[in-house]
């Protein structure tokens, strides 16, 4: 076993879960038989984590906050959830709209040549939900008649569509892959000129 300064570079754990694997006690790991590997700063987290994927703890479908929002389509390539908005100290002051909501979920997926975007926010009230709609909306619609030049932003702004459900408000994005993947790139490009 390898060592850097007395410490096993990799250790191995067993678990009643099976074996996890520990990089300098600062990343765990656990293959899953049939599962995900597993990564983890924290074994407690971790231990959590396995527990979900055997059935021996609830999964996200089980909380009322993300029943209705843990669902997935083709060509999903990203899924991400939160809870507990309302307690957070951390929002910063642009997007206060999320301290209105009480779940977050993100879908990209890529269909037909198209990046889509889906971003449902949960309210505990109808009328939470309404208001965070009239925000959305309001931010397009600023966006839309203050940047008529950006073309960039109006391509964007035109791809965008604010839903409201009960307690849901939604915002579908949809853009050509090839633009999304052009961006991307020339991102890229900026961070090495700028190393």
């Amino acid at each position: 076993m390898a060592q850097l300064g007395g410490t096993p570079a990799l250790e191995r754990l067993e678990t009643e879960t099976g074996p996890v694997y520990a990089i300098h006690e600062r990343l765990y790991i656990a293959p899953q038989p049939g599962a995900p590997v597993i990564l983890s700063r924290a074994r407690q987290t971790l231990v959590k984590a396995q527990e979900v994927l055997t059935g021996g703890a609830p999964n996200l479908n089980a909380n009322p906050a993300f029943s209705d929002l843990c669902r997935t389509e083709q060509g999903c390539f990203l899924l991400t959830a939160a809870h507990g908005f309302s307690e957070a100290a951390l929002v910063p002051p642009q997007a206060q709209v999320l301290k209105l909501a009480e779940a977050l979920h993100l879908r990209l997926a890529e269909t037909d040549g198209q990046v889509h975007a889906h971003l449902a926010l949960s309210a505990k009230q109808p009328e939470t939900a309404r208001q965070m709609h009239q925000v959305l909306q309001g931010m397009i619609a600023l966006l839309s008649l203050t940047q008529p030049d950006n073309q960039e932003l109006q391509t964007l702004l035109r791809g965008s569509r604010v839903g409201l459900g009960d307690r849901t408000v939604t915002v579908d994005i949809a853009l050509p892959a090839t633009t999304v993947a052009q961006r991307i790139t020339e991102e890229e490009q900026k961070k090495r000129d700028r190393h």
